[in-house]
Formats: C-alpha cells, sequence, structure tokens
C-alpha cells in the first residue's frame, strides 16, 4: 500500500517549500492536519503581488527506502483566488487534481487544501492577540451551506434551492443594521440570494462590512448562541425555511480578540429532522477605538505621548562567538545572544533612552512585551520633534562578566507615526540592523510598535503664569544621573552598575502611597532599574504618574530639600547604595504655577565620596481637589500638635 507524503511549494522553491509526514500503509486515502500556531512551518508570508501571479504546487509522492520515493501525481492551484476572499476572510477548501505531466489526461487522485489569509507576521506585532478583554466586535467573514433539503414545491420539475441566510445574536445591534422589506425582522443581516444553488451555498463577507459586524461582551460570547437559519427564496410565495441551528461561541471567545478566523460548525434542522449543514466563519476584532487598526486619528496637533507598545527582534547575528573569541572553549562557541534593546530619541531638548530586560539565551528572535501603564515608556514630545527626529534603536548582547557586545543599530523615521496622528492605529516601524564597520551587511531587523495618545492634561486650569500662591502640586518629571561611580562587585570582569532611583521629600506624604504608607511615612517614588545601565543612565517619568506627586506649601518649598538617592540593584545580596543628591527647590518659586520645568544638578556622594552627578527635573501645578487642600491642613495641623 501507499506510504504517501506531499511536497507544496510557492513559486518553485524560490519563496517556500515544505513537506509532510510519510503516512505508512496509508492506502488510497491520506489526511494531514497542521497546526495553525506552528509559526514555523505551514504559515508562509507572501505579499499581495506574489498572490497574484503565483501558483501553489502540491507534488504527492510514495516513500521508498530502498528504491526511492515515487510520485503519485501533482497539480497547481494560482493563490490570486486567495486575493479575492481577503485577509481575514473564511477559510476555503480548494481542489486540486492530480495527474502526471507524461500523461495529463489520467487523473491519478485529488488534493483538498484547506487554506486562509491570516494578517502577516508584520501586522501581529502591533497588533498582539487579546484574550483578556470585556469588549469585543464579532464578525462574520463568511457562511457556507452544505447538503440541503430540496425544499422547492417544484422539485419534480427540476426546480433548484435559491438559498439564502440570515443571523442572529443577542439583542441584534449590528453596525451596519437598516431598515429593510424583511417583513419578519428589520435588524437581522441578511445574504444575498443565491438563484438555483441548490443544495449547496457559500457567501463570504469582508470583516470591514459593517453589516456582519456587532458589539459584544465576553458574557454575551459565553452565554448566547449565534442563531443562523437557511431559507428558500420564493417570488410568488412566502420564503419557506430549510433549516437553522444555534451556534455556541464560547470557543471563540477563547481564542481572543485578533486570532484569526474560527470556523463553527452546525448542523441544520427542522421539525427535529436534520436537513443540512451549515460552517460559520468569525473572528473577533478590537471594541476600543485605540486598538482598531481603521481608525483615523486627530492629525491637526501640536503635541502628544509618544508610547512604545512592542519590540520584537528577528534573525539576530550571533554575537557571542565574536565576544568571547579570546576564550576558545566550546562553552563560548555554544552560547547564544542574549538580547537587549536601548532606545534613544531627542524629545523637549531631553535624550529619552528607555531599556529593555535582557532576555537569556534568546537566539535570533526575541520579544519584549511593553505594559502600557509603564511610563518609561512613554515621553512627551512636540509634532516638530516627531517629524525632525529619527527614534535610535541599538541591540545588544548582554555578555556577563565581559562588556555588552553590539549586534546592530538603526534609525527609524516618525513621520508615518505623524500621519497616523492622536488616536489612529498603532504604527508598526521595521528596521534593519546594522553595525558602522560593515554597512551593508544586515544583522538582523527590529520591529517597533507606536503609539500617540493625547498630552498629559495636568490640570484643566487656563496655563497663566501664578506666581502668588500659597499651596501647589509638585511634580517630578525625569531623573538623570551621569558619571556614576560602579558599586559592582564584579567590576574588575566587566559588570556594570543595574542603577535605579527613589526620591525623599518631607514626611513622604506622595499622591501614589496607600494608606498605611502615608502613616508610615515609608513611601518613596522609585523608577526601574536599568540593567547593565552603568555610569549613566535616565529616567522620564509621565507627569500624570502621581506615585511623583506630592503637595506643598510655599513655605516647604522655600526650607525644605529634596534627596535622590541612587542604588545598584543586585539580585543575589542587598542593593548597594551608589550616593546621594540633595537640591533645593528654590528656583521652583520663580517659575511659579504653570512656569514651566526646572531642571537642578547636584553632586552624588557616599560617606564624603563623590560617585557622581544627579539632574532632578520638577514643575508645579495648580492643586484642584479642595479634599486634597483639606489633607494638606490636617497634615500640617499635626505636625504643630506634635511641635
Amino acid at each position: 500500500m501507499n506510504d504517501p507524503y506531499a511536497c507544496v511549494t510557492i513559486g518553485g522553491n524560490d519563496i517556500w517549500s515544505l513537506r509532510t509526514n510519510a503516512l505508512i500503509d496509508a492506502g488510497s486515502n491520506a489526511d494531514w492536519d497542521m497546526n495553525p500556531d506552528d509559526e514555523k512551518s505551514w504559515n508562509v508570508e507572501v505579499t499581495k503581488e506574489q498572490l497574484l501571479t503565483e501558483n501553489l504546487k502540491v507534488m504527492m509522492l510514495d516513500a521508498n527506502k530502498h528504491i526511492g520515493d515515487k510520485l503519485i501525481g501533482e497539480g497547481e492551484i494560482p493563490l490570486k483566488e486567495l486575493t479575492e476572499i481577503g485577509v481575514g476572510g473564511k477559510i476555503s477548501i480548494f481542489q486540486l487534481p492530480l495527474i502526471l505531466k507524461d500523461n495529463p489526461t489520467k487523473l491519478r487522485g485529488r488534493v483538498y487544501l484547506t487554506l486562509c489569509l491570516d494578517p502577516s507576521h508584520v501586522d501581529k506585532l502591533c497588533l498582539p492577540i487579546i484574550k483578556d478583554f470585556t469588549k469585543a466586535i464579532l464578525c462574520i467573514t463568511g457562511i457556507d451551506a452544505s447538503n440541503m433539503v430540496n425544499v422547492e414545491k417544484g422539485w419534480m420539475l427540476g426546480d433548484q434551492n435559491d438559498p439564502y441566510a440570515r443571523v442572529k445574536f443577542g439583542r441584534n445591534k449590528w453596525e451596519g443594521a437598516t431598515r429593510n422589506a424583511d417583513p419578519d425582522d428589520p435588524w437581522f443581516p441578511r445574504t444575498p440570494t443565491l438563484d438555483s444553488a441548490g443544495s449547496q451555498a457559500s457567501w463570504t463577507m469582508r470583516s470591514c462590512d459593517k453589516k456582519w459586524r456587532i458589539p459584544v461582551t465576553r458574557e454575551d460570547l459565553e452565554k448566547e448562541s449565534l442563531y443562523i437559519e437557511l431559507k428558500d427564496y420564493n417570488e410568488m410565495s412566502k420564503d419557506v425555511m430549510i433549516g437553522n441551528v444555534s451556534i455556541n461561541l464560547s470557543e471563540l471567545a477563547k481564542r481572543g480578540i485578533r486570532a484569526g478566523p474560527l470556523q463553527l460548525n452546525g448542523v441544520l434542522s427542522k421539525a427535529s429532522k436534520k436537513t443540512g449543514n451549515v460552517q460559520v466563519h468569525a473572528c473577533l476584532e478590537p471594541y476600543s477605538r485605540a486598538d482598531r487598526s481603521d481608525c483615523p486619528g486627530e492629525k491637526n496637533f501640536t503635541s502628544a505621548t509618544l508610547s512604545i507598545r512592542r519590540i520584537e527582534a528577528r534573525g539576530l547575528a550571533n554575537v557571542e562567538v565574536e565576544s568571547n573569541i579570546g576564550v576558545l572553549t566550546a562553552q563560548a562557541f555554544a552560547t547564544i545572544c542574549d538580547p537587549y534593546t536601548q532606545l534613544k530619541l531627542t524629545a523637549q531638548g531631553r535624550v529619552w533612552p528607555p531599556q529593555t530586560l535582557v532576555i537569556e539565551n534568546a537566539g535570533s528572535n526575541a520579544d519584549w512585551e511593553i505594559n502600557i501603564g509603564d511610563s518609561a515608556w512613554r515621553v512627551l514630545v512636540s509634532k516638530k520633534e516627531l517629524l525632525e527626529n529619527k527614534l535610535t534603536v541599538d541591540v545588544y548582547d548582554s555578555n556577563k562578566p565581559a562588556p555588552p557586545a553590539l549586534v546592530g543599530s538603526t534609525s527609524l523615521s516618525l513621520t508615518g507615526l505623524v500621519d497616523q496622528g492622536i488616536g489612529g492605529a498603532v504604527q508598526l516601524i521595521m528596521g534593519d540592523l546594522k553595525v558602522p564597520d560593515e554597512p551593508l551587511d544586515s544583522r538582523g531587523r527590529v520591529f517597533i510598535g507606536l503609539y500617540l495618545e493625547p498630552p498629559p492634561m495636568i490640570s484643566s486650569v487656563p496655563e497663566k503664569v501664578e506666581m502668588d500662591f500659597v499651596m501647589a502640586r509638585l511634580c517630578i518629571t525625569r531623573i538623570e544621573a551621569l558619571g556614576m561611580k560602579n558599586v559592582e562587585k564584579m567590576a574588575l570582569f566587566g559588570n556594570g552598575n543595574d542603577p535605579y532611583a527613589f526620591v525623599s521629600y518631607l514626611d513622604n506624604q506622595w499622591e501614589g502611597a496607600s494608606r498605611e504608607q502615608l502613616a508610615s511615612k515609608s513611601f518613596h517614588p522609585t523608577t526601574s532599574a536599568v540593567k547593565e545601565g552603568g555610569a549613566n543612565a535616565a529616567w522620564d517619568i509621565h507627569v500624570a504618574n502621581r506615585s511623583w506627586h506630592m503637595i506643598v506649601s510655599r513655605e516647604e518649598l522655600k526650607e525644605k530639600r529634596v534627596t535622590v538617592t541612587l542604588m545598584d540593584k543586585n539580585t543575589t545580596r542587598a542593593h548597594t547604595k551608589i550616593g546621594d543628591g540633595t537640591v533645593s527647590l528654590l528656583e521652583l518659586l520663580n517659575k511659579g504655577i504653570n512656569g514651566g520645568s526646572v531642571t537642578i544638578t547636584t553632586e552624588l556622594k557616599e560617606k564624603g565620596v563623590i560617585t557622581g552627578t544627579v539632574k532632578i527635573t520638577v514643575i508645579l501645578d495648580h492643586v484642584l481637589m479642595i479634599m486634597e487642600l483639606l489633607k494638606k491642613a490636617v497634615q500640617i495641623l499635626r505636625q504643630l500638635c506634635s511641635v
């Protein structure tokens, strides 16, 4: 009996080629189920031009260990048929007759291929799957019906079904619902009627067609069922029901938003009798405007908050061997890349340099998910800065105890992000990594997902400078440390500081502190640690981050000083202090409320020895909440009573 396997190629072997495993003694029939999540095998990235011009070829062979494999037959289909369905459309089945080229008239069998177009890997970088959601948009992208019974009155004369389908879900709040001539319910989306289709029918919808989109909650998907009914259209009499079915959507909810289309199978029935089969192709898209890729943003802006959502690196060169070239051991050549990235952008007169964590033994590919709420990855920028500056991305390989090695760098233009506008789509930017010594050689690629948010509103008070004030909100917006002493115990082996900073002021009554922390005066706003930051590090703090806000009086600004402490983070022992810097805030009084930020510089010292320099940027804002004023008044009264 045959031991068949299949070889599938696109564009010969130039674009993509892969083979299935051989099925021993399968005979004349064989099935292969591919894992759709296996990105390294049966998913291939193609351009629209390739889809329009290339064919997909299948060669079926019989495996023979001793006499060589024998060709059973081969067949081809043009891929342009997939473009008519579109990305995110329904899953389609294609039939290929198998023949031999020297005898094309003799059929050697048939192959059935199940294909669909998903968003490319590039699209998925900035549009990741969302599994934890409360609201979504349910999109119906296709309906297939098969084996439908013939309900035509003139079936004995050869009349065939003229089927159409209608879909109901929940309260039927479909986005594109319009009142039509349907007497039953004007709010059900309905497919076109297929004249004389008979027992088989198929309809394809685009996911952007509002008629087939409906807002849903996760609870709706888990509790409600999708109702589909098939009817036969009759021009001279009432339409006849072919069958209906209710399909559970809980599996769709588990897959999440942007997980691609899912085929939902059901059995049509009428009066408790089976009348056919139906397959519904559905997917979930984001409900939030900020996460949807088809929403235009506000392009008439002067400033915005730049938010980094995701970073991925692909095909990174292995620089472990290069950096360990002096250590000729088997272990040195067996190691793989431990990458991290460093970003730089000149914004508001400052260099904004977030750094990702090191991913141990990541090899040639690495992904960094950015927490949207992490202020370190958000910075206030002007439109002019976005147009005139480029985002520089450096990818390094961490080589402890040796210094990190540069994998490659790239500079990315942000003009496309400006075109999207505030609140538009997440913009994916791709760049080739290169090194100065080899500008023509690619060392890999990096993908950055960027998004423009509205600029932070510190207060709703008009931006009038107020010099004569009693109370104000102190906001720390940036800390920068320069020339820090290396306090790592393994400094001789190339290890650098992993610095972080925290701030102390007054009784540490910071707005982000809990009730217990306020009572114990133990809360200190603290930055994240910069892995291998070395001698220099900087942290941009979002102005809306209340952990770095404190209500202060004018007298306190005159008399009290702020202390900034720099620490080196250690994983196996206690953290090491690098030094303290203490600054006066008198200069803020000259700026007033809404008068702009002030950057104050001072020396870092530890046990009387200078260990570096620290800069702190602060700003004064209005106090808006009356309860906050009362809270501060109570604190002052308590201090007076204690005296």
